[in-house]
Parts: C-alpha cells; structure tokens; sequence
C-alpha cells in the first residue's frame, strides 16, 4: 500500500498536513456513482442519504431522481451530477440539449455527456464536434439563464462542469487520442473514459493516452471498474483527476482503515 506522503502528492492544489486532509481530497475526487436501471425512487433516495454527508465531488446517478438529489444536498459542496445520451451516445442532439436544460433547470450542477462513439469510430468527426458544441454551449446558455454569468473557475462551487464521456474501450489508441484532442478543443472541463455500460472500464494505458493529448485546463475523469484503494491512486497518478465510481464509501474506508 502507497504511504500518506504518497497520496498527498496527489493533490499539489491542496495544502495538506494530515490524513484527515489526505482523505477531504480524496472524497473530493471522487463522483460517487448509482446508475443502476434495476432501482427505483425509494432505492435511490436511501441511496442519497447515505452518501449525501461524505464530502464527494458528486453524487451521479439518473435523471428522473435528479431533482430529488438536488434538494436534498442544499447548501452542501457536493454536486449532483446526472447523464445526457445514455447509455449509448446516439441520441439526437435536439434531444440532448432539451435533457441539458431540464437537469439544469432542476439545479443539476454536473452533466456528463456520452459523445455518439459510433459516428465518431467511422470517421464523422465533424459529427462529434457539431453535437458536443452544441449541446455544450446550450447548457452554459442555459445555466447563465438561470444563475447569471458563469463564474469563473476560482469558484468552482458556482461553475456548471461539462464532462464528456468518449468510451474508450470502443476506441483505437489513435481515435481516443484524436477523440480527447477534438472534445477538450472545445472547451469541456473534462474528458471521461467510460459509461460503465460498454465492454470495458477506465484502464490506466487510456487514462495516460488522453492526459498527453488533451488540451491546457481540461482535465481526465476515469471511470468504470475502479473499487479499491490502490485503483484509486494509480488512476489519479496516471493523470486522473476525478474518478467516476461506485465504491466511493468503500475506497474512504480502506483509507480510514490503512491512515486513521
């Protein structure tokens, strides 16, 4: 297992001196994640009180219990976070920019966008570029509507954040490099590599690939497959900066248990 000191050059941004500052970080860098289809309301909402108080970045689960979400973390630093064109990326564009502007309106902080794979694996990148643009700029107009301008990122709490999710485990090394270059070009705050419903899962060879091509300021979610400790800090080491999981409580507690 990796030392504290370890850990806590993971996170130059913060000013850390203790473990219980290692482990804010790490909550921090983690959008604890429930997509499941099986599950409705009532399982999701004993789902959001269970993690609502433990300090991740978001709470990532659909749509239809967004609103639900949102209420309930009033006031707190974590953000909801919700899907747009799950789970395959192909839906219209008319159709993602109207879910962009309902979650929004909802007070949905967090849009992670699956890009349309399929066009872009044919050579349509024209395609992918028109589709993210525009749903891109659809929910910054929207967010502006609703809050004012959009703040700037020293204020990060108050800044919608745009991810969009490439699916590399569809890709060639060369297209997720093309793909990251393309998507981060127009200005997203990061780019993801995985749904959680293709064949594969955030890998750390992908998550090296995209933080070497990716524009200045856009930064790399991994997501799909990370359960442990350990996974954690090779995805952040590799160029991660948020890690989209489902066992967000179960990586806090083998920290606590190796650090408290």
């Amino acid at each position: 297992m990796r030392s504290l000191e370890e850990f806590m050059s993971l996170f130059p941004a913060y000013d850390l001196k203790s473990a219980k500052d290692v482990r804010f970080a790490l909550a921090h860098s983690i959008d604890q994640t429930n997509l499941n289809p099986s599950l409705g309301e009532e399982s999701f909402f004993k789902w959001i009180d269970k993690n609502k108080d433990q300090g991740f970045a978001s709470l990532c689960l659909p749509q239809f219990v967004a609103p639900h979400a949102v209420s309930e973390l009033q006031g707190s630093p974590t953000k909801v976070c919700t899907t747009l064109g799950f789970p395959h990326g192909n839906q219209s564009i008319r159709s993602l920019i109207a879910q962009a502007q309902e979650m929004i309106e909802h007070g949905v902080g967090e849009l992670d966008m699956l890009m349309n794979y399929g066009q872009f694996k044919e050579g349509k990148h024209a395609y992918v570029f028109e589709s993210v643009t525009r749903v891109y700029q659809a929910s910054l107009e929207a967010w502006k509507e609703k809050y004012g301008e959009v703040r700037s990122e020293d204020e990060e709490e108050e800044k919608l954040v745009f991810k969009v999710i490439l699916e590399t485990s569809e890709l060639s090394d060369e297209q997720i490099c093309e793909a990251s270059d393309l998507v981060s070009s127009i200005g997203v705050d990061f780019v993801k590599t995985s749904s959680g419903f293709s064949k594969g899962g955030a890998n750390l060879h992908d998550v090296q690939l995209m933080f070497s091509t990716v524009e200045p300021g856009c930064h790399i979610k991994a997501s799909g497959g990370i359960r442990t400790l350990e996974e954690a800090y090779d995805f952040l080491e590799a160029g991660a900066s948020r890690l989209g999981t489902s066992k967000g409580l179960e990586i806090l507690e083998q920290f606590d248990k190796t650090f408290g």
